[in-house]
């Protein structure tokens, strides 16, 4: 139970209303250490009954490393990179570090994210809509899904 987080719990409970009827949308939970975000995470995580919930951790060391975030979230699925369209497939590989090739282009990084690595992670919905993460590692959810309420904790 979280207490006098009523504000924030209705802020999880609507985005996760929308998620069930196949609308998008983000949210990001901050603040200061100890302040209740993982309490926060959890009630959304709990609260998505039938959703799929994905999970990343940032941690510092990790800072710089632009997609460390989306490489968790997509790690099941690099083995797929193959089917994808080359150019998109080359802009994953160079964000994750397996080229040496790099692609700057976030677009095509996206797109990548949306294809055969997503359904690696068995992510597609009854109804055939599916989901996937962006490069920024929020989500923009398609049909029944969500990712800890499409949150982001920092």
């Amino acid at each position: 139970m979280l207490f006098g987080r009523k504000t924030e719990r209705a802020a999880i409970d609507d985005l996760l209303a929308a998620a069930r009827t196949s609308s998008g949308g983000a949210l990001l939970v901050r603040g200061e250490a100890g302040v209740g975000k993982t309490a926060l995470l959890r009630h959304a995580a709990g609260a998505a009954d039938g959703m799929r919930v994905l999970r990343a951790v940032g941690v510092e060391s990790e800072a710089e490393l632009p997609f460390a975030g989306l490489h968790q979230l997509l790690r099941a699925g690099l083995g797929r990179l193959d089917r994808l369209p080359e150019p998109q497939a080359a802009a994953l590989r160079g964000a994750f570090g397996l080229s040496a090739e790099r692609v700057d282009d976030r677009f095509l990084i996206s797109l990548g994210t949306l294809g055969p690595p997503a359904e690696a992670m068995d992510m597609a919905t009854p109804t055939g809509a599916s989901c996937a993460p962006t490069a920024r590692a929020s989500r923009t959810c398609s049909g029944r899904c969500a990712a800890g309420a499409a949150a982001s904790a920092w």
